[in-house]
């Protein structure tokens, strides 16, 4: 029977009660393990607004929000305005987005044709991993963004499948979601993935493909449009100045920027590290008066923890870029050597990131489990982010996930082969699908490798559930093939 087709009867449903078994049973274990939800995050990350601001000037606060998408911040802000409180709220949110990545996992597994046991395991494989359990338990824009990939991949093939416009706009709207949701994802990767289905399909569905996308896309550049004339930077996010800066912080100690600066080989921006408070900006350049709006003019938040949502941000990220760029281009070895740096960490485990050590605690023998056996990680013993100029990659080389950088080229390749197969076949739903995760996967490996360094394994984990699903697609695949084989 057709993976996409319904079926009937115990047998049918076995698979998916199995998962949902499994799925709340090894929630109760984590439960029992000492993982609660951890709200650390609001007030103090980098990427949220400060609170009082969420609560009390919500709408004022998203709309001059530069530093990132506006999304997340509003889902911070509706929940903390109601009259419930916010840790309950947020835990029993991102159980449901727990849940429903499984399931649209599995739905998107069974449609690309995997058979429903294979979908199962494999999406419970990944649903009970210990990457997959903390950030459940984390409140940081991750998990949403894997469920809104995943649920746009799964509109994407009803779309494909159907023809139908609503389900078009679903699956782009989903994209223009992603978009505004997580600063990696920006408007060339949704132009990608436009391309990538409409340029093998026939005259008739291109015409589809860029109707059903050509509202996704308008919102989208309209933002970036407002972000150009309110901000200066065409894009969801004001940071890609300082975000590629981190990659000349680590590439030149704090002595050479100093001597490139006093020999006016470079700006004085370069003096200031990435991210630094904006008082350590005063003197240095001309920051920007006084707006009257609190989301821009505040320099800390609630916690003392620097506002990057202040409009100093906007005005010293264009001469970081100008910066970076330059010194980057003139030294390419350098930049080279940093890239490689933060592939090392962007192929490590998700579990590596910093602030889950409390949770790796809770479960320290499932989480080797998964280090050691599904990802390939030798040791866990190194540092958990790149050092200063000079950090040798043989460090961080045991904590490589050796199975993640092996095995991806291979999926990949892998999502290829099927893809071939399925447009050979006239299945245009399963090969726009697949080129749609093909290039996603692509298009992060690239943007969190090469255009900043710092935390990259939790970069790659988005894209992860995409790697399970080819997974699972090529195992059943080839499991057909080995059973419709003649018998020698």
């Amino acid at each position: 029977m057709p993976a996409d087709l319904p079926a009937s009867g115990w047998r049918a449903r076995a698979p998916l009660v199995a998962l949902l078994l499994g799925f709340g049973l090894s929630r109760v274990i984590a439960v029992r393990c000492g993982l609660r939800f951890d709200t650390y995050p609001l007030g103090h990350f980098w990427q949220y607004l400060d609170p009082p601001l969420l609560r009390d000037h919500l709408l004022e606060s998203v709309w001059y929000l530069h530093s990132q998408p506006p999304l997340f911040n509003l889902l911070l802000g509706v929940v903390l305005k109601l009259p419930f409180p916010p840790p309950a709220l947020f835990a029993v949110l991102y159980l449901a987005i727990g849940l429903g990545l499984a399931l649209t996992m599995d739905a998107l597994m069974r449609r690309l044709g995997a058979a429903a046991w294979t979908a199962a395991g494999v999406t419970l494989l990944f649903a009970v991993s210990p990457p997959a359990l903390y950030f459940e338990h984390f409140l940081f824009s991750e998990y949403p963004t894997m469920l809104l990939l995943c649920t746009a991949a799964l509109a994407l093939h009803r779309f494909l499948s159907t023809g139908r416009r609503r389900d078009g706009w679903a699956a782009f709207g989903l994209m223009a979601a992603v978009v505004l949701t997580r600063s990696l994802f920006q408007l060339p990767w949704l132009l990608a993935v436009v391309a990538g289905l409409a340029l093998p399909a026939t005259p008739a569905w291109r015409r589809a493909i860029a109707g059903a996308a050509a509202p996704a896309v308008i919102v989208i550049a309209a933002f970036c449009l407002r972000n150009l004339l309110l901000f200066g930077t065409a894009s969801t996010s004001s940071w890609f100045g300082m975000n590629l800066m981190s990659s000349v912080d680590f590439a030149w100690p704090a002595s050479e920027r100093r001597g490139l600066v006093e020999r006016g080989e470079v700006g004085p921006i370069v003096s200031v590290p990435a991210f630094s408070p904006v008082g350590q900006y005063r003197g240095v350049v001309a920051l920007p008066p006084p707006t009257g709006i609190a989301v821009l003019d505040v320099e800390s938040t609630e916690s003392g923890s620097p506002n990057y949502n202040h409009a100093a941000y906007a005005t010293v990220a264009p001469l970081y870029a100008h910066e970076a760029l330059r010194l980057l281009a003139s030294h390419p070895a350098r930049y080279l050597h940093a890239s490689a740096a933060a592939a090392s960490l962007f192929f490590r485990p998700a579990s590596d990131y910093e602030y889950f050590r409390d949770f790796r605690q809770r479960m320290p023998r499932w989480d080797a489990l998964y280090r050691f056996g599904l990802y390939g990680q030798l040791t866990a013993g190194g540092p958990g982010v790149a050092g200063p100029a000079g950090f040798p990659l043989a460090v961080s080389a045991p904590n490589i996930g050796w199975f993640i950088l092996l095995t991806t080229p291979l999926l990949l390749w892998l999502g290829l082969c099927r893809r071939r197969a399925a447009a050979r076949r006239g299945d245009q739903a399963a090969a726009g699908t697949l080129a749609f995760i093909i290039v996603t996967i692509v298009y992060l490996m690239l943007v969190g490798t090469l255009l900043n360094i710092g935390e990259n394994q939790r970069y790659r984990f988005m894209t992860e559930p995409f790697l399970f699903v080819l997974a699972a697609v090529a195992w059943s695949a080839n499991r057909r093939r080995r059973r419709q084989a003649p018998p020698r």
